[in-house]
């Protein structure tokens, strides 16, 4: 069940036909299954003082549950859904603590929600570069012998886990460029750029020969480029690619917040689109 969720993560937009019923009712019953006797699933989705509660069940599984089901609002835009698991999410069960998998999520889940709440904190761009990092080091460490459904889940967090960074480091580099000059005369700074970069290879050696993965590793690399200050003209027609894949649904598994993305992007190509 904990699959069907996470899958959701990638699934939630209009080509996918999200059913928010369905999704919610695994959600619950995931909860259900985890909570002590006397909490309800509202409540441990609604109230900040069912957090202590968690003990008493299966905090594992209700950790893993509430951080995927932030993922999936994430991915579909919506933020104060999200926001409502954050306290649930930074209970992190010490178990978990030595867990690679649940720190390279973890981390990652950082850098995102840095990157979506934060971004007024002058620190923010601090704290995505040390979540990244230790995210890429927790990821590197895994054990890639594993097999069975173990090792299906593996790989989506895996995937879900670069997916967050690299959309982090990203958008530490659009925060960081003045937006009245050309994009390809600012490009980022080389640690920067070098975490980018390596994070993208990690990823790419994951998701190159998946077709639900192909978008997304396209933007990624398009996004790259721009990082790099590579000639924008290519950079420009990949992301316009990217985009027409998003629309028609040639792109598999093309969530909200790649559509927002992409968008974004191309916005910083308007001299070229509009001359």
């Amino acid at each position: 069940m904990l699959n069907t969720v996470l899958s959701r993560a990638d699934d939630a937009d209009e080509s996918a036909q999200l059913n928010p019923v369905e999704f919610m009712d695994v959600s619950h019953l995931l909860l259900d299954m985890c909570r002590p006797v006397e909490c309800s699933p509202d409540e441990l989705i609604e109230s900040d003082q069912a957090v202590g509660s968690l003990n008493q069940g299966d905090e594992l599984c209700a950790w893993w549950t509430h951080l995927l089901t932030c993922a999936v609002h994430w991915a579909a835009g919506e933020k104060a859904k999200a926001k409502q698991r954050y306290t649930f999410v930074r209970t992190c069960p010490k178990a978990l603590l030595a867990d690679n998998l649940a720190l390279a999520l973890g981390n990652a889940f950082c850098c995102r929600k840095l990157c979506t709440d934060d971004q007024n904190n002058k620190k923010y761009q601090s704290f995505v570069w040390v979540h990244c990092t230790k995210a890429q080091r927790a990821l590197r460490q895994l054990d890639s012998k594993s097999s069975g459904p173990r090792a299906a889940l593996t790989e989506s967090v895996k995937l879900l886990a670069y997916d967050w960074m690299l959309g982090s480091l990203s958008d530490v580099w659009q925060d960081q460029i003045v937006a009245s000059r050309p994009y390809w005369t600012q490009p980022a700074a080389a640690p920067l750029a070098e975490l980018y970069y390596q994070t993208l290879e990690d990823y790419r050696l994951m998701a190159q020969d998946r077709e639900s993965t192909f978008c997304k590793l396209a933007l990624f690399e398009a996004a790259g480029r721009m990082l790099t200050g590579a000639n924008p003209i290519p950079t420009w027609q990949s992301l316009l690619r990217c985009s027409r894949m998003c629309r028609d649904g040639s792109g598999r598994v093309v969530v909200t917040s790649d559509r927002r993305r992409i968008d974004a992007l191309l916005q910083l190509h308007d001299s070229i689109a509009r001359p």
